[in-house]
């Protein structure tokens, strides 16, 4: 039996690199629901490729093997895969406790019949629901949508239509609460719509008989200049 590229090699600077941020991170899948163990989609690939692609045993054909990988690990999650795909061998892999199913998905991904399973209910819920996730599908033309979209322009139909009526809630918002917050000057900058209201006991004064807050200061936070790290604080500049 030959040996697997696990045996002689593996991509670790590459897949260090993919899981700080990205799709090799894994937050969609995260965002899903929580689970205790986390399996990052650039490990689970990694780990797929290396453990089914044989070694070769000429160093020329090593090399196109390990730029097949790394083409696959790239900060495109559809990088590469074309080409990688050409050195799986036809095989089936089960993953006996699979929590959210990152590795059987990143194996469907890849081409590769995959089965999991886990004992804990909880992570079978989370397996199936993330296989059946709209990232892995491949969307038709959409009709237009209902609401004008300045959108982010991003070519993914569901990030534009999510982020286009966002931006159409937020502008209804702001024109069907401007009568009754508006707008207002805030020590000079402005003006700017309140987005908090004090609520408080009052009394009537003698003289007009207007009601007045018992409240010592109306300032919710005072203005500090942010630091360098972009927090406020007592480090701040000017705190």
């Amino acid at each position: 039996m030959p040996d697997k590229v696990i045996e002689h090699w593996f991509p670790s600077a590459e897949v260090a690199e993919r899981c700080r941020k990205g799709w090799g991170r894994g937050d969609d899948i995260a965002g899903v629901g929580p689970w205790f163990a986390l399996r990052p989609p650039a490990l689970c690939r990694a780990i797929i490729l290396c453990t089914l692609i044989d070694w070769p045993t000429d160093e020329a054909t090593q090399e196109q093997v390990k730029a097949a990988i790394r083409a696959a690990l790239s900060e495109d999650r559809n990088t590469g895969m074309a080409e990688v795909r050409k050195w799986l061998p036809d095989a089936r892999i089960l993953d006996p406790f699979c929590g959210r199913g990152t590795i059987p998905l990143e194996a469907c991904g890849l081409g590769v019949q995959a089965d999991g399973s886990d004992y804990a209910p909880t992570a079978a819920l989370l397996a199936g629901l993330i296989a059946r996730d709209t990232q892995r599908r491949d969307w038709p033309p959409q009709p237009d949508l209902p609401w004008p979209s300045e959108g982010l322009g991003t070519g993914n139909v569901l990030v534009d239509a999510a982020d286009a009526m966002f931006r159409w809630i937020d502008r209804e918002l702001e024109n069907r609460l401007a009568p009754f917050w508006p707008k207002v000057d805030h020590w000079g900058v402005g003006p700017l719509r309140p987005w908090a209201a004090l609520w408080c006991r009052s009394v009537p004064c003698t003289a007009c008989g207007k009601r007045t807050p018992m409240l010592a200061d109306l300032k919710l936070r005072l203005p500090h200049a942010r630091g360098d790290d972009g927090r406020g604080g007592k480090g701040d500049k000017g705190a």
